[in-house]
């Protein structure tokens, strides 16, 4: 990997950890595991710093604060396995970047699919309880932040994870 390359990759991974509402210790490609303690207090700063966002933008009141607060610890430990693929597949892409064949690109993909609809299918299952325990348009305002949060977030990291890289042909 050249080294504006891998430093970008390294720049990703950075920004990954700090953004990711993760636990603190996802499992990450062998390659990059002496740089869990690094990411650990980003991504202890970051659960909160998102709960912050999102406490602020679904502008509820008081009784409405204590319920949404119960749904989005249990929504957050649910979102804690789709951020551990995530950082594995990053992780795996990095490691791989140089070296990736088709096999390898095939099942990063697939990883990479499962992974969304993962993600995906558990906002899902929590906006519908918002819905029901709030209303219909803080569950709609929840998916709203959730999404922009998690734009925000692919953004960053596209900027910094390169293209894959491909061989020239023989």
């Amino acid at each position: 990997m050249s080294n504006g390359n891998l430093h970008r990759m390294w720049l990703a991974l950075a920004v990954l950890a700090g953004v990711l509402n993760a636990p603190a210790h996802a499992q990450v490609n062998s390659k990059f595991a002496e740089l869990e303690p690094e990411f650990d207090s980003l991504r202890a700063m970051a659960r909160q710093d998102r709960r912050t966002v999102v406490m602020r933008q679904m502008a509820l009141t008081g009784e409405q604060s204590a319920k949404f607060n119960l749904i989005y610890d249990e929504y957050a430990a649910a979102m804690e396995s789709v951020h551990d693929r995530m950082v594995k597949l990053i992780t795996d892409y990095a490691a791989r970047y140089e070296t990736m064949d088709d096999a390898q690109a095939t099942q990063l993909t697939r990883d990479y699919f499962a992974m969304k609809q993962s993600q995906f299918k558990t906002r899902e299952k929590f906006a519908r309880r918002v819905a029901k325990e709030l209303s219909p348009i803080k569950a709609a305002r929840f998916v709203q932040v959730e999404g922009r949060l998690d734009v925000l977030r692919d953004l960053q990291l596209s900027r910094q994870i390169p293209l894959i890289h491909e061989a020239p042909p023989n």
